[in-house]
């Protein structure tokens, strides 16, 4: 049995670093494309809760679990950590928002294809990492994640792979956006007046000189 995903790629390395960078502490975790479940065995490890694993190939189901039964560290409770077999497709029976952190180490095609899925069952807040694609698809990858209500918080590379940690707005950041916007337009607007006053100013003193001076020529 073996399946993609032995902790030696750039693009598993990259990833498993970005989820190690993020406190997810009793949070749901989804692994989609899983493979050996590497991600997935990372974050339960780091207390993440429960953790969900999904790949196409049922070879990877099998050696995600097996790997569950080799780490010590980690007592199987199907409550916590499950790997289960599918595509983007299992997404759509889950809830709106169910996942703050959603992994997604996949070729670049199938992360575009389920960009709205990432994007609809990502919590407000959370976090959804990107790899499994090449220092040149950044642009696209952007664009598509922007694309579906997500921004780009960081992208590293490693040897021409990339990964991409997301984030999907949260209320009080649309509201943050929305004051800043306010107090920019307001500043905005001071601005301006204080331009036109000056302006004013100044023709006022223009206009007075030349009265002035029209007045002296007069003098007798």
């Amino acid at each position: 049995q073996m399946s993609f995903g032995t902790g030696h790629h750039a693009t598993t390395y990259l990833m498993t670093r970005a989820l190690m960078a993020l406190d997810v502490k009793g949070k749901p975790v989804l692994d989609m494309g899983c493979g050996t479940g590497v991600l997935a065995l990372v974050a339960a490890l780091q207390g993440a809760h429960p953790v969900l694993g999904i790949d196409i190939e049922a070879d990877a189901v099998a050696n995600s679990m097996d790997n569950v039964a080799l780490n010590p560290a980690l007592e199987h409770d199907d409550d916590v950590l499950t790997f289960r077999q599918g595509d983007g497709r299992a997404l759509d029976e889950l809830p709106d928002e169910a996942w703050e952190v959603i992994c997604a180490n996949i070729h670049k095609n199938v992360l575009t294809a389920d960009m709205n899925r990432y994007a609809r069952t990502l919590s407000q807040g959370g976090s959804l990492l990107l790899s499994g694609f090449f220092e040149g698809d950044v642009r696209d990858l952007q664009e598509e994640v922007e694309r579906h209500g997500l921004h780009v918080v960081a992208v590293a590379q490693r040897e021409g792979w990339a990964c991409m940690h997301c984030g999907k707005p949260s209320a009080s950041w649309w509201k943050d956006m929305a004051s800043s916007r306010y107090i920019s337009a307001k500043l905005l607007t001071l601005a301006f007046m204080k331009h036109v006053v000056l302006s004013l100013a100044a023709a006022f003193a223009v206009m007075t000189y030349g009265l002035a001076q029209c007045t002296a020529d007069f003098e007798f």
